[in-house]
């Protein structure tokens, strides 16, 4: 339906490029350039995903274009959007893959907002406090991108809401490397296949030095949305909450508060050949 954006410029273009990629054609918006409170510098992932966000690949499929960091709509900003859309259609599910300061500016623009989407799936947090940012060890990228965006959120959404933790990504182990190849799906010799193993490249050859694979992380959670029943292998329902105020603590998730389903476990093997069927369809 859209695809809404916050923080870096760069988003823009590699949205629009992967659209494209993808043969596909959906309105951009735009939205919050830093997090509510902007306490840091920005986390750097060039190490993981080069400087533009995609391995650094420009002339490979699709070759970047001038137009991708302008296609989007120039009128709208991404957290009115958001109330526009919901506010039009009850059926709507919000696919969170990011840090949430657009929907929690949705909800301060518009408390009604709180009861307009079907339900969220957020990827994001963790309940282990084993995170993922070298600034802070105990929390997940996209909470610590944005903490009060995520407490707000998490404090003041009343649709149904399923997290998807930093712990459910960690799915690349002996058991699961048994089960299925997590690059599979990267050697089809599709253009959708060749595009993503282009823009993966940099972080597959970080963790194949260190004996890792390159497992799933938003593609659960968009999976999660669209077939809860095959996707999801465990869940728990909490009431979590977001930390804001700890020197190592900022961003962890503490269990509190709002009742959301946490999804911990998934069916990797049914994943894995989902993926394969989509990218082996692809025509473009």
């Amino acid at each position: 339906m859209a695809v809404f954006l916050s923080f870096k410029p760069q988003a823009t273009a590699n949205v629009s490029r992967t659209l494209r990629a993808n043969g596909k054609e959906v309105p951009i918006y735009k939205g919050a350039a830093h997090p509510i409170i902007k306490k840091r510098k920005p986390v750097d992932e060039t190490s993981l995903f080069g400087h533009d966000g995609l391995s650094d690949r420009p002339q490979d499929f699709p070759e970047s274009s001038p137009h991708d960091k302008t296609n989007f709509v120039s009128n709208k900003h991404a957290a009115q959007a958001l109330i526009d859309l919901c506010s039009n259609d009850d059926q709507i599910t919000l696919v969170c893959l990011g840090p949430l300061t657009n929907v929690a500016l949705a909800l301060k623009l518009e408390p009604e907002f709180a009861k307009m989407p079907k339900n969220m799936v957020i990827m994001g947090g963790n309940y282990y406090a084993i995170g993922n940012v070298d600034s802070n060890l105990t929390a997940e990228f996209n909470f610590f991108g944005d903490p009060e965006a995520a407490h707000v959120v998490l404090a003041e959404m009343e649709c149904p809401i399923t997290v998807v933790p930093w712990e459910a990504f960690f799915v690349e182990g002996k058991k699961h490397e048994a089960e299925v190849d997590f690059n599979a799906h990267l050697k089809l010799g599709t253009p959708l296949a060749g595009y993503f193993a282009t823009v993966t490249s940099i972080g597959r050859d970080i963790l194949g030095r260190n004996g890792r694979q390159f497992a799933y992380c938003d593609e659960i959670a968009v999976a999660t949305a669209m077939d809860p029943e095959n996707t999801v292998a465990k869940s728990q329902k909490l009431r979590v909450s977001v930390e804001l105020n700890g020197t190592m603590t900022r961003g962890q998730v503490a269990k509190k508060r709002k009742t959301v389903f946490i999804k911990s476990t998934l069916h990797v093997a049914w994943l894995n050949s989902s993926l394969l069927t989509t990218f082996n369809t692809s025509t473009t």
